[in-house]
């Protein structure tokens, strides 16, 4: 726990380094995620990058505190069984994470009798090597939750309003312009990801306007592909962005990225 917490002071620390450089400024929101997900990777081993596999969701509590869910992306069949959710609570700084499957095994490869951070790496070499998900799936159908029925999934509010009312309120009530929000989020790419071929990034049509809490919002997304070839083979940093960038002051509220090697895309 006192690793975790020296984690979300130091991304605290950088933050402040960021507004002194006149750089991204990054929210509370931001920050909380930022430390939620370090420490997936560090109890779990699930990097980032595996978010592809789950649908994150954030809660903002009236305390000040967040929870952070990863639930299974894919809902059909014994696989969500396997993989479980994840459950993080952020607050005053440290981290609390759980998952369902604690205390039983992952090895064995698709044996196992719960599927984490092992499994999820073989998923995507899978993927990279085949362009499918045949092994995995079939396993899993050949697992003890191959007759589980439907995952039992938590209903959570993201707090999140993108209806057409919320998105004209977003739209009426910003401040800074739709190609300020883009540079704010792709300067905050540039600085969490590091030196990839940034000039790759390709800016998706399929945006969202709306209000986060009270927080007038956009989500932009990205695309990052090719880079250095000609044949598609993906390599690190390559897959998918979303910038989450508050109107008002163009602060980042959240990045999520997904490295797009789930055999679904």
């Amino acid at each position: 726990m006192k690793r975790i917490a020296i984690l979300a002071m130091i991304l605290a620390l950088l933050t402040a380094m960021a507004f002194a450089d006149g750089g991204p400024a990054y929210s509370a929101r931001y920050m909380a995620v930022n430390a939620a997900q370090h420490a997936l990777a560090e109890k779990y081993g699930v990097t980032e990058g595996m978010n592809e596999y789950f649908v994150r969701t954030v809660v903002e509590q009236e305390d000040g505190s967040y929870v952070i869910y990863w639930q299974p992306a894919i809902s059909e069949g014994a696989l969500p069984w396997l993989l479980g959710t994840y459950k993080a609570v952020v607050r005053d700084g440290e981290v609390e994470i759980l998952w369902t499957h604690d205390g039983k095994s992952t090895e064995g490869g698709y044996k196992a009798e719960a599927w984490g951070a092992p499994q999820l790496g073989m998923m995507a070499d899978e993927v990279r090597s085949t362009f499918e998900m045949t092994e995995s799936w079939s396993a899993a159908e050949s697992s003890a939750y191959a007759d589980a029925g439907p995952y039992h999934y938590e209903t959570v509010d993201t707090g999140f309003d993108t209806s057409d009312e919320a998105a004209h309120r977003a739209m009426a009530g910003s401040v800074i312009s739709r190609d300020d929000a883009d540079a704010a989020a792709r300067a905050a790419l540039r600085e969490t990801y590091g030196a990839l071929e940034w000039e790759r990034l390709e800016l998706d049509e399929n945006e969202e306007l709306g209000v986060l809490y009270d927080r007038r919002v956009v989500v932009l997304r990205y695309d990052l592909w090719g880079q250095g070839r000609e044949d598609w083979e993906w390599q690190e940093g390559d897959g998918h962005y979303e910038v989450t960038v508050d109107l008002t002051d163009g602060s980042i509220e959240e990045i999520l990225y997904q490295n797009c090697l789930s055999g679904n895309g």
